[in-house]
C-alpha cells in the first residue's frame, strides 16, 4: 500500500480513476444523516480497498467521491489495465436497509504533473495537473449508475484484454474535441447522459490498442 510519493517536476503518464456515488442527493433524503454518512464511508472504503489492491494511490476523498492515481509515484506500464481491474473489482451496487446505492466510475489517462501535497494529516491531498483528471471528472458525470467509462488513451493501454463498446457523440464541457468514450463490460441499454448521438451498442469486443488510439 503506497501512501507517500515523491514530487515530479516533469509530466508523467497516469491513469486517473474517479469513483462517484450516483444520486447522492436522493440518497441523503431517503436516509438519516448518520446512516447516510456511514453508508458513504463504507462504500468509499470498499472502493479504496479495491484501488489499493491493484496498486492504485488514493489521492483524495471528495464528499461522496474518491479520486485515485495509477502509475503514481512510479509508472508501471500497465497502469491503465490495473485501473480497469480495480474498477471491475469495485461493487457498483450495494443494498442497505432495502435502499440500493449505485456508484459509477470513469478513467482517463495521459501526461500529468503532480504538485506539492496540500493540507496536513488526514486532510492531505495530492493534486495532479493535466487533462486526464479533468476529463475523468467530466466522464463520470455522464456515466450511468453501475457502469464504467474510459477514454481513448485508457482503451489504448488495455491491449485488447477487456470487452469494451463505444459511446459516440459526446458533448463534454471543456473538451469539444472528444466525441467518444468506451464502456467497459456488457453493453447496457441505459444510455450515457449528454450524448448527442449514441451508436447502437454492438456486442462487447476486444479492441486492439491501435484501434482505440
Amino acid at each position: 500500500m503506497r501512501q507517500t510519493a515523491a514530487l515530479t517536476a516533469a509530466p508523467m503518464p497516469l491513469s486517473i480513476l474517479y469513483w462517484d456515488i450516483a444520486g447522492s442527493c436522493a440518497l441523503l433524503s431517503a436516509l438519516k444523516l448518520e446512516t447516510y454518512c456511514q453508508v458513504i464511508r463504507a462504500c468509499q472504503d470498499q472502493a479504496a480497498a479495491a484501488i489499493e489492491a491493484h496498486g492504485g494511490f488514493v489521492a483524495r476523498y471528495m464528499g461522496d467521491a474518491v479520486l485515485a492515481y495509477f502509475g503514481y509515484p512510479d509508472p508501471a506500464g500497465d497502469d491503465a489495465e490495473r485501473a480497469v481491474r480495480a474498477a471491475l473489482a469495485t461493487k457498483l451496487r450495494v443494498t442497505h436497509e432495502g435502499i440500493t446505492i449505485r456508484s459509477r466510475i470513469a478513467i482517463a489517462s495521459g501526461p500529468v504533473i503532480s504538485g506539492p501535497p496540500i493540507g496536513r494529516h488526514s486532510a492531505r491531498e495530492f493534486p495532479a495537473f493535466g487533462q486526464a483528471p479533468s476529463l475523468a471528472a467530466r466522464l463520470v458525470g455522464i456515466t450511468p449508475p453501475g457502469q464504467i467509462a474510459i477514454d481513448d488513451a485508457t482503451a489504448a493501454g488495455l491491449a485488447g484484454r477487456f470487452g469494451v463498446s463505444p459511446v459516440d457523440g459526446l458533448a463534454l464541457k471543456g473538451f469539444p474535441h472528444i466525441r467518444r468514450c468506451w464502456r467497459v463490460g456488457p453493453a447496457f441499454a441505459r444510455p450515457f447522459a449528454n450524448v448527442i448521438q449514441l451508436r447502437p451498442a454492438p456486442p462487447c469486443r476486444r479492441v486492439p490498442a491501435c484501434e482505440a488510439a
